[in-house]
């Protein structure tokens, strides 16, 4: 038999790329879809039973009433992997959706003034001062003067590579004419 020429090469190696291709967007890219054929009903109840532990918007808990909330959403989690071993890991992989899905969510209590610096500003004042008034004036003036600084110090520079790029004066005595 004879070997197959590049044409044929190139022709087998463009269908297995075709091939991998659909491969790849044939895949699931949802995590939710990607459970286990007999474990979507077991998946949606203990999605279920988690959104049903949820307080009401705005209620405010203790201390003790979160980590009792947190206690019942590890049994229901322990509960469901007793009872369907099989789904285990798709049990971790609703876990990992609703944790990412929580730390998505930003809560910011302060309101927009002055547009995009106000909405920066809040982020300032509550994520890295934690809406603490004492501590944004004993570190926040630096923050507020940090950009005054920058612009000092880009004038400062330009200033000097200004005066490096004139030709350079070399006195009479230190010339030497070859």
């Amino acid at each position: 038999m004879l070997s197959p020429t590049p044409n044929r090469w190139l022709r087998r190696l463009s269908v297995l790329a075709a091939l991998a291709v659909m491969l790849v967007i044939g895949l699931p890219v949802d995590p939710a879809s990607a459970t286990t054929a007999g474990c979507q009903k077991p998946v949606a109840d203990l999605e279920q039973a988690l959104k049903s532990l949820q307080p009401a918007a705005g209620t405010k808990l203790s201390t003790g009433q979160q980590e009792q909330l947190r206690k019942q959403g590890a049994s229901l989690f322990a509960t469901a992997g007793q009872d369907h071993p099989e789904c285990k890991d798709d049990f971790t992989t609703l876990g990992a959706k609703l944790q990412a899905q929580a730390q998505s969510k930003t809560f910011i209590k302060g309101t927009a003034f002055l547009g995009p610096i106000g909405w920066l500003w809040n982020n300032v004042y509550y994520r890295v001062f934690g809406g603490n008034d004492v501590m944004m004036l004993l570190f926040g003036w630096a923050l507020l003067l940090s950009p005054v600084i920058l612009v000092v110090a880009i004038a400062w520079v330009m200033h000097g590579a200004t005066a490096g790029l004139h030709k350079p004066y070399v006195p009479e005595h230190l010339r030497v004419d070859q």
